[in-house]
């Protein structure tokens, strides 16, 4: 660990903090106060997120509105060296830009998750038969920030994702939450396609205000693709 200690600007008026920064993955932590409860699991107790029960006591209407979305509006995750093939996503809110002409197709959608405090992404996605997701984590300035759900929608057999040293299988109308930090992959070794809805929010110990900056780390398409 690397701590620092940042002193009280009186002047300027900012007050004095410790920072840690290289936190090596699976480090005890807790997410909303200094004695706990801490935990090492990549993925969290549902149970812990009023958003979960909120999300799964909908997720028939949402899965009724991604029925109606035509297929030829999902694109494909432009980082195409994470995936063999069959990524495609349908974008909601990316980095807290609204995708204004899709959350018009999915009024009821967006109408729920707006609802949700502290929303920076969100949207459907799909991976076809045969697809796998390479080992990767999230983007560095990022996903530190926030945690990530699943909702399953439209779950086949042998489909599953990894986050560190666990692997879950999706449930229809069921969330997952882990931690985006975390080293994870994910495959569709099924006979139709796995359908999620995945929204990140920023996790319940970070202070209210989020802030993405660009890095060399994006590619000139990703960045468009925030962007639009």
């Amino acid at each position: 660990l690397d701590p620092q200690l940042i002193k009280e600007d009186i002047e300027c008026g900012n007050p004095g903090r410790v920072e840690i920064t290289n936190v090596p993955a699976g480090y005890e932590y807790s997410l909303n106060s200094a004695t706990g409860p801490f935990q090492t699991d990549p993925f969290f107790d549902t149970k812990q997120f009023q958003l979960t029960s909120y999300l799964e006591s909908n997720w028939v209407h949402i899965k009724q509105e991604f029925y109606k979305i035509q297929q030829e509006k999902l694109i494909d995750w432009p980082e195409k060296n994470l995936y063999n093939q069959g990524w495609k996503i349908f974008s909601l809110y990316a980095f807290k830009n609204k995708n204004k002409d899709n959350c018009l197709l999915c009024p009821q959608t967006t109408q729920l998750i707006e609802k949700i405090p502290n929303i920076v992404s969100a949207g459907f996605s799909c991976l076809s038969p045969g697809t796998q997701i390479s080992p990767h984590s999230g983007f560095s300035g990022y996903s530190e920030l926030i945690l990530r759900c699943h909702l399953g929608l439209i779950i086949p057999d042998k489909c599953a994702i990894r986050v560190g040293n666990q692997t879950q299988i999706w449930q229809e109308g069921k969330c997952l939450i882990f931690d985006d930090s975390v080293e994870h992959e994910a495959w569709n070794l099924g006979k139709f396609n796995r359908i999620i809805l995945l929204i990140d929010f920023i996790k319940p110990n970070i202070k209210n205000h989020f802030v993405f900056k660009k890095s060399n780390e994006l590619d000139t398409s990703l960045q468009n693709f925030i962007v639009n």
